[in-house]
């Protein structure tokens, strides 16, 4: 569920869930993109989508050999969009901030991020 901190510029949404993870094409270049969906509120019958593109080929190894412990944090980008993954309390979370006065905080359930790690083996396994 969408909810905005007193600071509006501040907004966490809750619940998340992962619809694909895909390559960039040519995958030379490296790049993602990952596609997540969210209800605005409780009551929804469909689900608000948001993809979030990484343009960095290190994302892919990364999400894979991290386990989140001793809170470490990856750090990536899409031109000047940084984008930031850790685990908060029992979440994992991936913050989008499109530029200095917007922040994201998308948070997903462990088995949720699951999902995200299993595809990104099933993509890197060739």
């Amino acid at each position: 569920m969408k909810t905005v901190q007193e600071d509006k510029r501040f907004v966490h949404i809750t619940d998340c869930h992962i619809y694909g993870l895909y390559r960039k094409i040519p995958k030379q270049f490296g790049g993602w993109k990952i596609s997540i969906g969210y209800k605005e509120d409780d009551n929804d019958f469909f689900s608000n989508h948001y993809d979030i593109d990484i343009d960095q080929s290190k994302f892919g190894q990364e999400i894979l050999t991290t386990d989140f412990k001793d809170k470490e944090r990856l750090y990536y980008s899409n031109g000047m969009t940084d984008i930031d993954i850790f685990k908060q309390g029992k979440n994992y979370v991936i913050y989008v901030s499109i530029n200095d006065g917007r922040y994201n905080y998308f948070f997903f359930s462990n088995e949720e991020f699951k999902k995200l790690k299993t595809w990104m083996e099933l993509e890197v396994k060739e």
